[in-house]
């Protein structure tokens, strides 16, 4: 298990050069480089097989709620973006190659969204139980 800091950030869509070159945009491979480091800092073992990932995404609550506001919804399921496939695209990018060969060897992942005081993933990564 692994935990990334900040706000989970999404893969964003393709960008393109004037040559027509496609590219990933800078925030999402900053995101990637982050979550991959944070598992080889971490000690993570490098996975062969089927593997299921869970991920529990955690948005930081906006400054301008109130205090009450704040208590209330701390835990609570988030609906902000990103999107929740968008979140584990990321972060099997940003794993791949570290944790595992491939995404293709991911055969059960969960992302679960929800409201903090400090934005953060928290990632879990094994190989799969049936």
């Amino acid at each position: 298990i692994i935990t990334v800091e900040g706000d989970p950030v999404g893969k964003g869509r393709p960008r393109f050069t004037k040559q027509g070159r496609a590219y990933t945009p800078k925030k999402t491979k900053e995101y990637e480089t982050r979550v991959r480091r944070a598992w080889i800092e971490t000690g993570g073992p490098y996975l062969d097989g089927n593997i299921q990932v869970h991920i529990d995404a955690y948005f930081r609550m906006p400054s301008g709620w109130s205090r009450k506001k704040m208590a209330e919804m701390d835990g609570k399921p988030c609906t902000k973006k990103p999107d929740a496939d968008n979140i584990l695209k990321s972060i099997l990018d940003g794993l791949q190659g570290a944790a595992f060969e491939d995404d293709k060897q991911v055969t059960r992942c969960t992302v679960e969204k929800y409201w903090s005081r400090f934005g953060c993933a928290v990632i879990d990564v094994e190989l799969f139980k049936e």
